[in-house]
């Protein structure tokens, strides 16, 4: 009974890590098109392939905003290099986090991106960069500068 019982959690165990790994993998894809796209200035197509969540948490023209201007003070993503990841499992679904350092055209800073799994498809549910070129730079938009060095969009928890 013991040995069926070890077999049976080896078997789930080896199961669960391997779609660890698929929606690790497929989660990385969508942070390289995230910032394929963001270069495009096709910010419109990152936005409607978001979460519903994500979508109460910021308007589009909210979302187009914050990337412009990180676009505008740290410029087109150079190198990210992955630092950190998390895969949750919950009754609420698969939700990946995967960190980056990453070097930008000017400055470096930290994304940090958040996607939950939709039929084995990872949809945005949060974004974060801090940079300290966030707040080098003045923005020539007074109304949209602040005084932080983090943008961040979350969807909140329901």
């Amino acid at each position: 009974m013991m040995r069926k019982l070890a077999i049976a959690a080896a078997a789930l165990l080896g199961v669960t890590g391997c779609s660890a790994g698929d929606h690790l993998a497929a989660a990385e894809r969508e942070v390289e098109r995230f910032h394929d796209l963001a270069a495009a200035q096709e910010i419109d197509r990152i936005y409607d392939r978001s979460t519903d969540e994500f979508k109460r948490a910021a308007t589009p023209e909210q979302f187009r905003s914050i990337l412009e201007v990180v676009d505008e003070r740290l410029g087109d993503v150079r190198r990210a290099n992955r630092q950190g990841w998390h895969v949750n499992y919950t009754t609420a679904g698969t939700v990946v986090t995967l960190t980056y350092q990453t070097e930008f055209e000017r400055g470096r800073g930290t994304e940090r991106f958040v996607y939950r799994i939709d039929d084995d498809r990872p949809r945005l549910l949060g974004f974060h960069v801090n940079s300290d070129a966030l707040i080098a730079q003045p923005s020539d938009r007074e109304e949209e500068a602040e005084d932080d060095a983090e943008v961040t969009i979350t969807a909140p928890r329901d």
